[in-house]
């Protein structure tokens, strides 16, 4: 497992739900520093040690910070599953940012997969989207234009359409694996390590770094303990709740990178179709690369990320 040269400190971040941990980097000395810092947030099956190269390129010139989400890593669960409801969970980024920025104060956000979910969730909430300079999503859709899309496609009949939805349920059966009680929870328990290792290799994790995503003290948590992220998301979607639909979808204004891996296991290319019809100021960029993109291509990853970061320094 990789160790970081950056300077790491830990915070924990009370809320009235959980205990958040935070490695943060202090102010980089003796460089041109920016006053806004980068908070870096994981997916699953993660902690936030997914954003370790990243937060090594970025804490150069940098402020950098990455949480656990909760459930995930050191965090802590909520005692309420309903607590993985996606409402429940924003405040997390705030008490956050607070801890990190202030209280009025702004990061640039960057995340993957349901870090990204969650992230577009927060930009689209008027009362949390101004604490963001920035936001860059890889490999996440917006939560609530994907089941409306899906329905659109479905309700079609299009030929074209049909084999999407097949494609797309057919990358994500898991999430519906996932439904069933304790199913995961034992699947995930038989050997954690090396299925997640092997999870992240289909994903496109390079196998001479494949290791360093995966941490054998947190693999139980990592694996398990935010698996309320998927039942909470599709229990909302089919009760009809959760989320505003499209057309009630407060418009956002958050300056957005959305990082589309075109070889993505997981996720098909056209679930951000929308997106653009909903974001004021969106530069889509797709690449040839997987699940894990910042991982497979981190070198590519990281200029768009820095471009997008040094246009919208504020």
């Amino acid at each position: 497992m990789s160790t970081t040269s950056l300077d790491l400190g830990t915070l924990w971040v009370e809320t009235p739900e959980v205990r958040l941990h935070v490695r943060r980097s202090p102010p980089p000395r003796g460089a041109a520093t920016s006053t806004t810092p980068v908070l870096f947030v994981h997916g699953y099956p993660d902690s936030w040690r997914t954003w370790i190269p990243a937060m090594e390129a970025f804490g150069v010139d940098h402020e950098v910070a990455a949480f656990d989400l909760r459930g995930a890593g050191r965090s802590s669960a909520p005692e309420d599953p309903e607590g993985f409801a996606i409402d429940r969970i924003l405040p997390d980024f705030i008490a956050v940012i607070d801890a990190i920025a202030g209280p009025k104060g702004q990061v640039h956000l960057v995340s993957h997969d349901w870090g990204a979910v969650l992230s577009w969730a927060l930009a689209s909430a008027p009362e949390h989207a101004a604490r963001l300079r920035s936001l860059t999503a890889i490999a996440g859709p917006h939560p609530s234009l994907v089941f409306p899309l899906l329905g659109r496609r479905l309700r079609s009949g299009r030929l074209r359409d049909l084999r999407f939805i097949a494609d797309q349920l057919r990358r994500s059966w898991y999430i519906l694996a996932f439904q069933i009680p304790g199913l995961a929870e034992r699947l995930w328990r038989d050997d954690p390590v090396t299925r997640s290792i092997r999870t992240h290799r289909h994903g496109g994790v390079p196998r001479a770094t494949v290791e360093d995503c995966v941490d054998p003290e947190t693999i139980i948590a990592d694996t398990t303990g935010t698996l309320g992220l998927y039942r909470q998301l599709l229990r909302g979607a089919l009760r009809g709740r959760g989320r505003p639909r499209p057309h009630s979808l407060p418009r956002i204004e958050v300056p957005s990178l959305m990082v589309v891996p075109r070889l993505d296991f997981a996720l098909s290319p056209l679930l951000y179709d929308t997106l653009g019809d909903h974001v004021s100021e969106l530069e889509m960029r797709y690449i040839d690369a997987n699940h894990w993109a910042h991982h497979q291509h981190p070198e590519l990853v990281h200029s768009l990320l820095r471009a997008h970061i040094n246009r919208n320094r504020g």
